[in-house]
């Protein structure tokens, strides 16, 4: 061992209490304040993990609702498209019932996909506060699925609140222009709303 080497650790031994001195001063609580925070964060993330399942089981079964009633109302109308006879008035009733049914659910659907809690508990909290978030590409994305949903239901169909169902003598009203909700619209009712479910539980299942 030569003479220099000796020299080296001798000096490195004799700063060993400064370097323990600075460890316990400043590292160590620096270390300390490091794992409090990342304590506060799992708790803080279990709880947003908790708030975004329950945010996205109702958001689930709004659309599980919206499905069956679209499906109920497309069975209901099929069995009266074609007559030329006047319709029971408790069967425009139903009809004219499920059809603000669908709306006052897609009202709802579209509140709490508003207020569903994207991203992480910091992104959130910043969103809380500034009602912005600071990675929005998420909300974007079920933002569209959630447009395309809508159109699948409302655009240009008979179950628009813009077109009326029957004429005042109780007839069907049929207007080429608006297309009927029969089996191939109700199928594609139904995978649209199950994107924006498959969007929204990926997104749930991050950590950070």
């Amino acid at each position: 061992m030569s003479i220099e080497l000796v020299i080296r650790i001798y000096n490195f031994l004799l700063i060993l209490p400064t370097l323990h001195f600075h460890f316990e001063k400043l590292i160590w609580p620096f270390l300390k304040c490091i794992g409090l925070f990342l304590s506060a964060y799992v708790v803080l993330q279990r709880f947003h993990a908790q708030l975004q399942m329950k945010n996205l089981k109702t958001i689930s079964d709004e659309v599980i609702k919206i499905n069956d009633f679209c499906l109920e109302f497309s069975i209901r109308y099929e069995y009266f498209l074609g007559k030329e006879e006047v319709i029971d008035k408790k069967d425009r009733t139903e009809l004219n019932v499920l059809k603000k049914k669908i709306d006052n659910h897609i009202t709802y659907l579209n509140n709490q996909i508003e207020s569903f809690p994207y991203g992480n508990p910091l992104n959130y909290f910043y969103f809380m506060i500034t009602e912005k978030y600071l990675f929005n590409k998420k909300s974007l994305e079920v933002d569209l699925l959630k447009m395309q949903y809508v159109d699948a239901v409302y655009k240009d169909t008979i179950l628009s609140p813009e077109f009326t169902l029957f004429t005042e003598d109780g007839l069907l009203f049929i207007d080429s222009s608006y297309q009927t909700i029969l089996k191939d619209e109700i199928d594609a009712i139904i995978l649209s709303g199950l994107d924006i479910l498959a969007a929204l539980e990926k997104h749930s299942s991050k950590f950070f």
